[in-house]
C-alpha cells in the first residue's frame, strides 16, 4: 500500500510546516528557527524541507487567517506546486476556520475520544456575518470536538471591527471589545515589546500588588462584565490594534497584575461556561493565551476533579499546521484515537561541524557535565530533535545549578534577558510531589504551569523560584528523554535535589537554536562557553 502523505501550513506570526506519513508526524518546523527571524511569517524554508522526506504530497492544508478566495495565487500552493510536491491546486485543503485548527491540534494531540475545546488568542478568522458590515474576529470558541473530524461550535465570540455594542445570534456573540488576548498584546506593546511577546509582562505581573489607582479591567454592564473602554482605546478599523490610554501614569508592575489577574478570571469563567454547555469529562485548552502559564495553573482550583485537563503545547497559532494536517488525515480516512506523546518533532539533526584552533572537544561523562555544573558553569545542550512551541524540554536548553542565589540574574544578564523574567526547572518525575505542589496534576511534561513551589524547597532552589514563590517546571523520565533524565539523576546523586535549572537555548530577541551550526554561533557571539552534546558524550569548549 502506498504511504500517505499529508503536510500543513501555518501562515502568520510562528508559521509552521508538519509532515504526515499514515498519519503520523514526520517532522514540525517552526519557520524562524530556519530562517533565523523571529516569528517568521512565511513558511517557505519549511515547505523545502518536505522534499527531504518525500517528493509528493496527497494534500497540502493551509491555515490562514482570512478566507483564501482563489488558491492558485496562493504563495505556499503556488511554491509546492512548482516543487511538484503537488500536480493540482485540488490538492490543497482550507476547510475550517483558525479556532477550529487550534481546537483540532488540541484534541488529536490529547488522546481524549471526545473533548470541549476552549481557545482564546488575540484574533482568528475574520468572517463577514451580513451585509451590513458585521465584520468580526474569532477571540474565543467553545468547540465540543469528537472523532473522526467533528468540531461543533457550542459558542464564539467575535471582536467587532466596527466597534458596535454587544448582540448575541445563535450562541455567537459579536462584541465591540479587546478579548484577553488582545488586552495582553496591547499591554505587551505599552512595555514597549511586541504584541506577541506577552510572557513578558506575564513575568512581570508577579512582581506587581492590587492597586485601586487602576480602573478595573472589567465593568459591569446591564449584568453583564465588559472590558471597561476608559482603559482601552481600539483603533477603529483595526481591532488587534488596542491600547491602553494614559499607560504612563499607573505603576507598571501592578498594571502587569491587574490584567493578569483579570485576564485569568475571565478564561477561568468561560472554561466552567464550556464544561457546563458540554457533557465531556474532557478539556481541551489552546490557543495563544494558553502558554499563559500562570493562568493554566489558576484554572486547576477551578475544575472539578473528575475533569482531565490537556494543554495544548504548540498552543500557539505555529501548532495549526499540526491541526490541519491531522483534521484532514482524520477527515479522510477515519482514523481513531493517538495521543501524542512527544513534542521533539524537529527534522533531525547532524553532527557535522568544524571547530576554530581555540575551540576545544573533549569526551565527557554525565558526571563531568555536572562537576561544571557544581562549579557554577552555565553550560548549553543540543541533542535529538528540537522541541514544537517555545518551551525547552532538554534538547535545546541551557542548563544551571538551581541552589545558586543569585542564579536567575547571572543567566539573564548572559542572554540578554530582562531583569524580571524568571527560569524554569526540569525535576525527575517521580520527585515532583516532594518539590511543588501540583494541585492534582501527576506531571507536568511540556512545561504548562506555572507551579507552587513547598516552603522547604524554596531556599534550596533559590535560583528558579520566581518572587510568587512559583517555578513553571517540566517533569521528565527516562523514557521521555533518557540522557536528560541520566544527567538530573547524577545530579541528585552529588546534591540531593533532583531538580536542574532550565531556559531555552537562545539569546534574547532571537529564536531557539535548530542546528548544531546555530548552536555554536550562539556561543561565539555571548559568554557562553560550553556546549554539551549528550548523543556523542562530547563537550565544546569555546573561550570568552
Amino acid at each position: 500500500m502506498q504511504d500517505i502523505w499529508i503536510a500543513g501550513i501555518s501562515t502568520g506570526h510562528n508559521a509552521s510546516t508538519c509532515l504526515l506519513k499514515n498519519g503520523e508526524i514526520v517532522f514540525y518546523i517552526e519557520e524562524e528557527r530556519l530562517s533565523r527571524k523571529k516569528y517568521d511569517d512565511t513558511p517557505f524554508l519549511g515547505i523545502l524541507k518536505i522534499l527531504d522526506y518525500t517528493d509528493r504530497l496527497d494534500f497540502l492544508g493551509i491555515s490562514h487567517h482570512s478566507s483564501i478566495d482563489d488558491i492558485t495565487k496562493n504563495e505556499c500552493a503556488i511554491l509546492a506546486l512548482k516543487l511538484k510536491l503537488i500536480t493540482d491546486f485540488k490538492q490543497v485543503l482550507f476547510p475550517e476556520q483558525h479556532h477550529t485548527y487550534h481546537a483540532a491540534g488540541g484534541f488529536y494531540n490529547s488522546g481524549f475520544n471526545d473533548a470541549v475545546c476552549v481557545i482564546i488568542d488575540a484574533a482568528g478568522s475574520y468572517v463577514e456575518f451580513d451585509k451590513i458590515e458585521r465584520w468580526g474576529a474569532e477571540i474565543e470558541s467553545i468547540i465540543h470536538a469528537s472523532y473522526p473530524g467533528k468540531f461543533n461550535p457550542l459558542y464564539k465570540r467575535f471582536g467587532n471591527y466596527s466597534n458596535q455594542d454587544s448582540n448575541i445570534i445563535n450562541n455567537i456573540e459579536f462584541v465591540g471589545e479587546p478579548g484577553p488576548g488582545v488586552i495582553y498584546s496591547a499591554l505587551s506593546m505599552s512595555l514597549g515589546h511586541s504584541n506577541l511577546e506577552c510572557g513578558k509582562p506575564m513575568g512581570l505581573s508577579s512582581y506587581g500588588n492590587e492597586d485601586h489607582t487602576i480602573p478595573s479591567i472589567y465593568i459591569n454592564c446591564n449584568n453583564k462584565l465588559v472590558t471597561n473602554k476608559n482603559l482601552f482605546k481600539t483603533t477603529l478599523g483595526s481591532y488587534t490594534k488596542t491600547y491602553i490610554k494614559n499607560v504612563e501614569i499607573y505603576n507598571t508592575e501592578n498594571l502587569c497584575y491587574s490584567i493578569q489577574k483579570a485576564t485569568e478570571q475571565f478564561a477561568t469563567d468561560l472554561i466552567l461556561k464550556a464544561l457546563k454547555l458540554s457533557n465531556s469529562k474532557n478539556l481541551v485548552i489552546s490557543g495563544g493565551f494558553a502558554l499563559n502559564c500562570v493562568a493554566n495553573y489558576e484554572y486547576l482550583k477551578h475544575v472539578p476533579n473528575d475533569i482531565n485537563i490537556y494543554i495544548d503545547p504548540p498552543s500557539h497559532d505555529g501548532g495549526h499546521s499540526i491541526g490541519i494536517a491531522k483534521l484532514i488525515h482524520h477527515r479522510t480516512f477515519g482514523a481513531g484515537n493517538v495521543q501524542q506523546l512527544t513534542f521533539n518533532l524537529g527534522p533531525l539533526p547532524t553532527y557535522e561541524y568544524t571547530l576554530k584552533s581555540n575551540e576545544v572537544e573533549t569526551d565527557v561523562t554525565y558526571a563531568d557535565i555536572v562537576n561544571l555544573l557544581l562549579d557554577g558553569n552555565i553550560v548549553a545542550m543540543f541533542q535529538g530533535r528540537s522541541e514544537a512551541g517555545p518551551r525547552a524540554l532538554g534538547n535545546r536548553s541551557i542548563l544551571f545549578d538551581p541552589r545558586i542565589k543569585d542564579g536567575k540574574d547571572m543567566v539573564n544578564r548572559v542572554k540578554n534577558r530582562e531583569w524580571y523574567r524568571p527560569f524554569a526547572g526540569t525535576i525527575l518525575k517521580e520527585y515532583v510531589h516532594d518539590w511543588f505542589d501540583m494541585r492534582g496534576l501527576e506531571e507536568s511534561p511540556f512545561m504548562m504551569y506555572a507551579v507552587d513551589v513547598k516552603d522547604n524547597a524554596k531556599d534550596i532552589i533559590s535560583a528558579i523560584v520566581h518572587v510568587d514563590d512559583t517555578c513553571r517546571i517540566q517533569t521528565v523520565t527516562d523514557i521521555q528523554n533518557l540522557h536528560y533524565y541520566n544527567l538530573i539523576t547524577e545530579f541528585y546523586k552529588k546534591t540531593g535535589v533532583p531538580i536542574l535549572f532550565n531556559t531555552s537555548f537562545n539569546l534574547g530577541g532571537e529564536p531557539l537554536v535548530e542546528t548544531l551550526e546555530d548552536a555554536l554561533i550562539t556561543l561565539r557571539k555571548s559568554k557562553l562557553e560550553y556546549l554539551y552534546l549528550p548523543e556523542q558524550n562530547k563537550l565544546i569548549s569555546i573561550p570568552n
